[in-house]
């Protein structure tokens, strides 16, 4: 919402919390590990295999004729 060409945030759009994002039953079932994805072996190999795929995909279709 704008009001004068500012954005004004409602009381639920502020940046109190991360928690507050998600509902209760979301965050219930989030993990609750505080490291970054790119110091989780298992999720960093998952995105070096998938970045394989998305260049390999490309390299086919850029030496399509």
């Amino acid at each position: 919402m704008t009001h004068g060409g500012k954005m004004v945030l409602k009381p639920s759009q502020t940046r109190e919390s991360p928690d507050a994002a998600v509902g209760d039953t979301l965050l219930a079932v989030l993990p609750q590990d505080e490291r970054p994805w790119w110091k989780k072996l298992h999720l960093l190999k998952l995105n070096l295999i998938l970045l394989n795929c998305i260049y390999s995909l490309l390299q086919m279709v850029m030496m399509a004729p």
